[in-house]
């Protein structure tokens, strides 16, 4: 439940007391995996240096930012010029404003059921790679039907699966980094420090959809789709192979071979560097 828990143990007052001790407890114990095995241990509580250092250092926070950067891109791009391009449509100023409305209805359904899925299969990258598939094939139908027209509700449609497939993908972002990586202080981290970097592609997103070059926009949904195509397609599913790999290799090795050389403790400080922590996949 987002934003339930604030720094450890400050839970909203809407919930009753036993959902709090639910969530208070569940924040406070770390699981090794998102299938609950393993035993239940404390996470480690409070300010750390070395937990800050170790998701600036980790792996998983560059993985998944990448994703969120190309969607940063894409996201803060459309929203400049998607008035113009339904205007272009034929739709009257006022209409046009209104007429960009439903695609983000559309979005939101979408996002809803991208999470009800990701939670209901366990697969996270799924939640990812589908809606970004979606918004690929959205920019092809957009790029390829947007300066004729005759055909302006084909685009529409393109403009619908394009925000339906973008939309989703934060949300499945933000849970894929928290899943994969254990401890309070790292996870914190390491979420702040993904959203921080992705956010810089406004950035580019703002720049790469040129005004003289409406309604095609060739510079900024060729960048767009090329982003779509290699960060959000192409590249969780090689995140995804080398979760998976991580996870075969810590599986092999026998648990009554890691209890003998560590305590529940020390693999707990370990976090998801632990070799009975399993990647979300």
């Amino acid at each position: 439940m987002p934003g339930a828990i604030v720094a450890g143990e400050q839970v909203t007052s809407w919930l009753s007391p036993e959902e709090k001790q639910f969530l208070i407890g569940r924040q406070r114990f770390a699981r090794f995996d998102e299938n609950n095995r393993g035993e239940m241990v404390k996470e480690q509580d409070g300010f750390s240096w070395n937990a800050a250092r170790s998701a600036f250092r980790s792996f998983h926070t560059y993985a998944v930012a990448a994703i969120e950067f190309t969607v940063a891109v894409v996201v803060y791009g459309i929203s400049f010029v998607l008035p113009t391009i339904v205007e272009d449509l034929g739709y009257s100023d006022v209409k046009a404003q209104a007429m960009t409305a439903p695609p983000y209805v559309f979005a939101c359904i979408v996002t809803i059921l991208s999470g009800v899925a990701a939670d209901r299969y366990r697969t996270r990258m799924l939640s990812v790679a589908v809606p970004n598939i979606m918004a690929v094939v959205g920019f092809i139908v957009i790029i390829a039907c947007v300066r004729y027209s005759s055909v302006s509700g084909v685009t529409y449609f393109g403009i619908f699966l394009m925000a339906g497939g973008l939309y989703p993908i934060s949300p499945a972002v933000m849970a894929w980094t928290a899943l994969n990586m254990a401890g309070s202080m790292k996870r914190a981290v390491g979420m702040a420090l993904m959203m921080s970097i992705s956010q810089l592609g406004g950035i580019v997103g703002s720049n790469i959809f040129i005004t003289s070059e409406a309604p095609t926009y060739p510079v900024g949904f060729g960048i767009g789709l090329g982003m779509l195509v290699v960060f959000g397609v192409i590249w969780p599913v090689i995140y995804y192979c080398i979760l998976k790999q991580t996870n075969a290799r810590r599986a092999s090795i026998p648990e009554q071979e890691v209890l003998a050389r560590y305590t529940y403790q020390q693999l707990a400080a370990m976090g998801d560097e632990s070799p009975l922590f399993r990647y979300a996949l």
